[in-house]
């Protein structure tokens, strides 16, 4: 990401279900069938209800998706299979931890088809039939009952105090509003099912980034190599802006270029780069961000009382102050950094600084 988030104050409630889930597969490898009164006796601890009843009660039936999600891992696949995808899970699930391990490389991408969507089958309504609506109890002790949505995002609201920023593209969010607002599977559950209801893979971003310009992008452009997460900004752990450049430069008819390439002349430094830029396209979406900055920014200059005998002068001090107060709020407030860079290229570039003199001059207002 851009900026570095703060994980949500709920964030390890997640390590419950998530234990939950891998005993739920671990089950699937010890057992060659299901049998409800087995499964119940063994969920349940001896009590007449308890996690196992609760799981059973996601469905109405047999062929609710939550429950003939997990008889699918029964039906469709042998122990070795399941094994397989159990394997795959435990794996996956560490990859905030493993990412410096040049070795780590994801398995449930490289699962055959089968397996992978017996995986999807199984874990995605965790997050889309349970997270997402009703929420989660009776599997463990939660701060919040039921453990849901809305309190993931309560609690990541409580640890960020810019969280009205989108961390993907710097915008103006307020995560209270689900129009605005989205929870992005950073790793696309369709291809990274093992991740579907990891926290470390969510991330609330705007709606534009998540529903209509990233959607199910992969941010890796391969992941079959060892070592190929390194080729991604992954949310709660990078700050994307600490590693790249920005060229900016004005295009025909004075609108804005947008340029992203990385600080670093290493292969997996330039990868994160252009593979962040083709998932969020953000040099597609800032130059008319700039030109919106730009526009704002010389109106502010033209209302300011400029110094029209000495602009040269007048200018260079106060671009400088706006600079330095952006420098500031670049992490805090909604495209400061955008800003920011909008403003160290007028300071340093003697071409756009005399364009901005130019324009800034076309906005005078006649003396009467």
């Amino acid at each position: 990401m851009l900026i570095r988030m703060n994980k949500s104050k709920y964030h390890n409630e997640f390590n419950i279900v998530l234990d939950f889930v891998d005993q739920l597969l671990e089950y699937s490898v010890q057992h060659a069938q299901f049998v409800e009164k087995h499964f119940l006796a063994h969920f349940n601890a001896g009590k007449p209800t308890g996690a196992g009843s609760w799981y059973l009660s996601k469905s109405k039936s047999s062929d609710g998706p939550v429950v003939s999600g997990y008889l699918g891992l029964f039906h469709e696949l042998s122990i070795q299979e399941r094994s397989q995808v159990h394997d795959a899970f435990r794996n996956d699930i560490c990859f905030f931890d493993q990412y410096d391990t040049s070795t780590f490389c994801f398995q449930s991408t490289k699962l055959p088809p089968i397996l992978k969507s017996a995986l999807n089958g199984f874990i995605v309504p965790f997050y889309s039939l349970i997270f997402n609506k009703t929420g989660f109890d009776h599997i463990g002790t939660f701060s919040k009952h039921p453990f849901k949505r809305s309190y993931f995002f309560e609690g990541y609201q409580q640890e960020n105090e810019n969280v009205k920023l989108c961390p993907a593209c710097l915008c103006e969010i307020d995560i209270s509003q689900s129009l605005i607002a989205d929870l992005d599977h950073y790793f696309p559950k369709h291809e990274y099912p093992a991740l579907a209801i990891l926290p470390d893979n969510l991330i609330p971003v705007c709606l534009a980034c998540n529903e209509r310009i990233k959607i199910q992008q992969d941010p890796l452009d391969t992941s079959a190599i060892p070592g190929a997460i390194q080729r991604a900004f992954i949310p709660y752990k990078h700050e994307a802006i600490d590693e790249m450049e920005i060229d900016i430069r004005f295009g025909t008819r004075d609108k804005f270029v947008v340029q992203l390439t990385a600080s670093s002349k290493e292969d997996t430094a330039i990868a994160r780069v252009e593979n962040f830029n083709r998932i969020y396209d953000l040099s597609g979406r800032w130059p008319g961000r700039l030109d919106n900055l730009y526009d704002s920014l010389l109106s502010d200059l033209a209302e300011d009382f400029p110094d029209w005998e000495h602009l040269d002068q007048w200018l260079r001090i106060k671009l400088t102050g706006k600079r330095n107060s952006s420098e500031k709020g670049k992490r805090k407030l909604p495209l400061y950094y955008l800003r920011l860079k909008l403003l160290e290229i007028l300071l340093n570039d003697s071409l756009k600084f005399k364009a901005a003199l130019r324009d800034l001059r076309m906005r005078r207002i006649p003396e009467d």
